[in-house]
C-alpha cells in the first residue's frame, strides 16, 4: 500500500508531468556523457524524482540517488526500481572517498544557499575518483536574444518556487551562473552545451586545472562496485 501511494506522489507526479518532455534531451545528452566514457558507478546528488536515473538504469549499470526529500525519493524509488536511493544532504555525503566515477549535478546549485554550494560541491570533489567528471546542468546569464527570452520565461516559473529559491536562483545567475561558479572553484570544463531555451548549460567538468589524466575518447578499466536496492 505505501508502494502505491509513493508511486501517486502528487508533486513528484506534477514535476514529471510539466518538465519530463521539456527535459527529455538533456537527460538523454547527460546520460551520453556517463556512457560515453563509462563513467560508473554514478551518483546523483539532488536526484528529485529520479527522472534523470530513469535514462542510465537499468541496462546503465550501478548507478545512485541523493536526495534530502524523503516523500520524493520515495516517489523516485517506486518510478525506477534499478538505481539505489539514498536519503541524505549534499552537504555531508554518506559516501567513502572516491567512490564514483562520476557525480550528476543537475540544476541542484542555483537555488542553495550562497554558502552551501561550495560546501555541497567539495563533498561531490571528494566522492569523485581522481579521473572522475562532474556532469552539472545549471542556469547562465543570457548571452543573446533567443537565451534573454529563455531567461525571462525561466524568471516566471521561479517565482512560483519558495522565496529563498527564487532570491538564490537570482544571485546565482547575477554572480555569472554556472561557467562562473565552476571557474571560481577550480573545475576545468571538458565538453559544454548551452542550451538557448532555457539560458542554462550543460557542462561535462573535471577537477582542478591541470593535465587530463585520462585523454578524451580513452576508456581505462575501471572498478565496478556492486549495489543492491
Amino acid at each position: 500500500m505505501a508502494k502505491k501511494q509513493s508511486l501517486f506522489y502528487p508533486q513528484g507526479l506534477i514535476y514529471d508531468a510539466v518538465f519530463g518532455r521539456l527535459l527529455r534531451s538533456v537527460r538523454l545528452r547527460v546520460a551520453r556523457a556517463v556512457a560515453a566514457e563509462d563513467l560508473l558507478p554514478c551518483l546523483d546528488i539532488g536526484c528529485g524524482t529520479g527522472h534523470q536515473l530513469r535514462f542510465l538504469g537499468p541496462k546503465g549499470g550501478p548507478v545512485v540517488g541523493l536526495d534530502l526529500g524523503l516523500p520524493v525519493l520515495k516517489y523516485a524509488a517506486a518510478r525506477a526500481r534499478a538505481p539505489l536511493f539514498v536519503n541524505g544532504d549534499a552537504r555531508g555525503l554518506p559516501f567513502r572517498d572516491r567512490t564514483f566515477e562520476s557525480v550528476i549535478m543537475s540544476f541542484a546549485l542555483h537555488d542553495k544557499n550562497p554558502p552551501d554550494r561550495p560546501r555541497i560541491l567539495g563533498e561531490a570533489l571528494r566522492i569523485l575518483s581522481p579521473a572522475g567528471r562532474m556532469i552539472l546542468v545549471d542556469f547562465e546569464p543570457a548571452w543573446n536574444a533567443a537565451s534573454r527570452r529563455g531567461g525571462r520565461l525561466l524568471q516566471l516559473i521561479e517565482l512560483l518556487a519558495p522565496r529563498d529559491h527564487y532570491r538564490n536562483g537570482r544571485e546565482f545567475i547575477g554572480a555569472g551562473g554556472l561557467r562562473a561558479f565552476l571557474a571560481a572553484n577550480g573545475l576545468r570544463e571538458c565538453a559544454r552545451h548551452d542550451v538557448e531555451a532555457g539560458s542554462f548549460s550543460v557542462v561535462v567538468a573535471a577537477p582542478g586545472a591541470g593535465t587530463d589524466p585520462r585523454p578524451e575518447g580513452a576508456h581505462s578499466p575501471r572498478h565496478r562496485a556492486a549495489r543492491s536496492s
